[in-house]
């Protein structure tokens, strides 16, 4: 097998994040972006502070512990974590459906 190359997010190594089953959706993003019903429902809004700016984040886990510890060891000021307003399965979220051919 491959090393796996050191991927940087935020000055965290992307394996770090695929070790606790995290998966960042929409970085630095609008908080209206939650309301959209394509999101998956296990998806979360992040509210953090950096450097004395409000940003938010919307990330997949199916534990808020864990998005809650990664973000306090990335930035210290985790403000909330909210559920989104997402209605696709996890399962389904990012799959598109194959064209039909034509007869």
């Amino acid at each position: 097998m491959y090393p796996m190359p050191a991927l940087k997010f935020y000055g965290v190594d992307v394996v770090k994040i695929k070790e606790i089953n995290l998966k960042i959706i929409h970085q630095d993003c609008e908080k209206s972006l939650s309301k959209n019903k394509s999101l998956p429902i296990d998806s979360y809004l992040v509210t953090y502070i950096l450097e004395e700016e409000t940003k938010y984040d919307i990330v997949q886990s199916v534990s808020q512990a864990d998005i809650f510890d990664y973000y306090y060891d990335l930035y210290k000021n985790v403000i909330s974590i909210e559920w989104t307003d997402g209605k696709i399965s996890p399962r389904l979220y990012g799959q598109t459906k194959p064209e039909k051919k034509k007869r």
